[in-house]
């Protein structure tokens, strides 16, 4: 006679459900390749992939002039490049090198573009960088400020 089955406890059930609630509806990470070149050519010093919870950041400053940027954001739908959080605001995330060791705002050099663009960065001297997470305006609507100026809000 066979053995009888186990029934599935609503329990487990349960910290299934609680475990997919909790789960982010983006995955948010920038990669970061650095070079000697100010064109990302020459020596490829190495890579850094990270968010904007990482930090400020100091790997190969001094040595690297640019760093290639690719966004590896992805919406639930699996969209690259961040998505639409629950007040339908645009997520995207950006680097931002600095002069100096601290990723002081004051001594911001450049940012990697808007709306999450990738592409070739260049930093000639930066001290430090970081990642930041921005929302901005809302789908569908322009929200704007003073003269016709997209709201950033970074996070």
């Amino acid at each position: 006679m066979p053995s009888p089955r186990k029934p599935t406890s609503l329990l487990s059930l349960l910290q299934v459900l609680l475990l997919l609630l909790l789960l982010p509806a983006t995955t948010t990470a920038l990669t970061l390749h650095l070079y000697t070149g100010q064109k990302c050519t020459g020596q490829a010093l190495g890579s850094w992939t990270g968010g904007p919870h990482q930090g400020c950041q100091t790997l190969f400053a001094g040595q690297a002039t640019s760093a290639i940027v690719r966004n590896n954001s992805t919406s639930v739908s699996g969209a690259p490049g961040g998505g639409v959080d629950g007040k339908n605001n645009v997520l995207f995330e950006e680097v931002v090198f600095f002069r100096g060791g601290k990723c002081d705002p004051k001594m911001e050099i450049v940012r990697s573009g808007s709306q999450g663009q990738e592409g070739c960065v260049r930093a000639v001297g930066y001290g430090s960088f970081r990642v930041r997470g921005v929302k901005r305006g809302k789908k569908g609507e322009k929200e704007k400020e003073g003269k016709g100026k997209m709201v950033e809000r970074v996070y």
